[in-house]
């Protein structure tokens, strides 16, 4: 389909679309059908305020209608700034600097949990958009990422020990040992737990847990089946977003996830062609995955690549329209930072028409919609 045909349809879809829906359907069974990653927590990532997620919560389109945008909303932080003086630190695997320790994960939570940063701004941007679209028909979701108690202080290099993370109830966690590794995600989660119950939520409500590392092996297997168990007997799920055919992908459900969503990583290397878009599609639609959707700020008209990466975003929604997955498929959308938010804010037409584009795209899913007649 030729991009001009492919814009005119999606202009043609967005006629269609109700913006909102009058009776609330059963929470319990509904799976956010557009996810985007939320990349916050972070002393150098901490630009989640009401502001910014107004423009991940709604979407006006070029004749002033408004539309509800993302329905879900993943919050995960990779790494964070030291403190005074000290080396940054890391919430997952890849990365030189120290594991973050307990008390690193305790100020992620209080980041989240703050009024006016995180999943506070979150549900006051949604209760804005309420006037204009009234009550959505079910609650945004929260999906929380795990932070990965990493076995060694410094896991790129296995150096700095496994007594680092700090201790519970008096007892120091050692994370060679696999239960002090459960024990830790087990803290996490509990105190999650505890925070969206101090916290009267309206419009926003905790749908479940995501696991960092997007890949498995070793002892990561028992341990994600632990944590995976563990969460089922409290009522809640545990999602992955796998890279690329990673190990373990074609067994994400026998691993214990419930939710998943393959990256088909063509936004970022050249190790995965054109072709990787419809393998991802067709991976999904055998073992009921989801796929994922990944663009970053070099998408923009004025970045070296920009003519180039914003040609990769418009192939996603391209494939994903001829393979099924706009219409059949649950989508998580990676975007780096702020990369929609720039689109939207940018002094470039071309990159106004890519971010309406987009947002139609997302907006006149037909998948959307079963979350409000089922």
């Amino acid at each position: 389909m030729k991009a001009g045909v492919f814009r005119t349809v999606v202009l043609m879809l967005l006629t269609g679309v109700c913006s909102s829906c009058a009776d609330v359907v059963d929470e319990k069974e509904i799976m956010a059908s557009d996810m985007v990653l939320i990349y916050s927590g972070g002393a150098k990532c901490s630009v989640w305020d009401k502001e910014h997620f107004s423009d991940y919560v709604s979407y006006t389109d070029i004749s002033g209608k408004s539309h509800w945008l993302f329905d879900g909303f993943l919050f995960l932080c990779l790494w964070d700034a030291g403190a005074e003086g000290a080396p940054d630190v890391a919430f997952c695997w890849n990365y030189d600097w120290p594991c973050a320790s307990r008390r690193h994960w305790e100020r992620l939570l209080s980041y989240y949990f703050r009024d006016d940063r995180g999943i506070g701004a979150l549900e006051c941007a949604v209760s804005d958009v309420v006037p204009l679209l009234g009550k959505p028909p079910y609650k945004r979701e929260v999906v929380m990422a795990i932070p990965y108690p990493s076995e060694y202080l410094i896991p790129s290099k296995k150096e700095g020990g496994s007594t680092y993370w700090g201790d519970i109830d008096g007892k120091k966690l050692d994370f060679s040992r696999l239960e002090d590794r459960f024990e830790a995600c087990k803290w996490y989660i509990g105190r999650v737990l505890e925070e969206f119950g101090n916290h009267d939520y309206r419009y926003v409500g905790l749908k479940g847990f995501y696991w960092l590392h997007e890949e498995t092996e070793g002892s990561d297997e028992k341990l994600i089946r632990m944590v995976a168990e563990y969460l089922r007997s409290l009522g809640y799920p545990l999602s992955w977003i796998p890279w690329f055919h990673a190990p373990g992908y074609d067994r994400w459900k026998e691993l214990g996830f419930k939710n998943c969503w393959e990256q088909p990583n063509y936004f970022f290397n050249d190790y995965c062609p054109y072709e990787c878009l419809s393998v991802a599609c067709d991976d999904a639609k055998a073992s009921g995955m989801g796929v994922e959707m990944e663009f970053d700020e070099r998408v923009l008209k004025n970045q070296p690549w920009g003519e180039h990466l914003s040609g990769h975003l418009r192939d996603y929604m391209k494939v994903f329209m001829e393979e099924g997955a706009w219409e059949g498929l649950p989508i998580a959308y990676y975007q780096s930072l702020h990369a929609l938010r720039d689109l939207k804010l940018s002094d470039c037409p071309d990159d106004n028409e890519l971010y309406h584009e987009f947002c139609g795209w997302v907006v006149s899913r037909p998948y959307r919609h079963r979350n409000v007649e089922r």
